[in-house]
């Protein structure tokens, strides 16, 4: 019985020990895995901005992320342009802002009123009639679309951002 115990024993050791193994190799795995993030992250700030920006849970999912992509946003406003990031294949457009939008099938047009003092141009979304409504008896006054009050966008600023093997994606600020 000494002898099956012994044996039994064994068995119970070696699965601890490849139990061991596997957790050390995880172990190994997370260490290795959250040093090369570190490295990432304690690179320069253009970096550390495209590392935000390419994870697909959005900018800011991660706490370390969030300064440096306020500061992106604050710098873009400004007109101070995108950071630098040697050693990664990547391009951004120039900021563009387009605070409004329409929803389908309306389309974005600007009206120009003239005033007294000069003109100003104003947003509007512009939809095309199925059948123009005519007033107005003998000068056949026609109108072909109806107009309205475009949406105004929460993030009024864009970019688009290509990273070498990614593809374009478009960034709203």
């Amino acid at each position: 019985m000494a002898k099956r115990s012994s044996i039994h024993r064994m068995g119970l050791f070696r699965k601890s020990a490849l139990l061991s193994i596997h957790q050390a190799l995880i172990l190994l795995a997370f260490t290795l895995f959250s040093s090369s993030i570190n490295l990432a992250r304690a690179d320069e700030y253009g970096c550390q901005v495209l590392l935000c920006l390419s994870n697909p849970g959005g900018p800011t999912q991660y706490g370390e992320c969030v300064p440096p992509i306020d500061r992106l946003w604050s710098d873009l406003r400004h007109f101070r342009g995108f950071p630098t990031c040697s050693g990664v294949g990547y391009s951004t457009t120039s900021p563009v802002y387009d605070p409004y939008y329409c929803a389908a099938p309306a389309s974005l047009v600007f009206i120009t009123d003239w005033k007294e003092h000069g003109s100003t141009d104003r947003a509007v979304c512009q939809t095309k009639l199925a059948q123009p409504i005519c007033t107005g008896g003998h000068d056949g006054t026609c109108e072909e679309y109806s107009y309205s009050s475009p949406y105004v966008r929460e993030k009024p600023h864009w970019f688009d951002l290509s990273i070498e093997g990614r593809g374009v994606q478009r960034i709203w600020f």
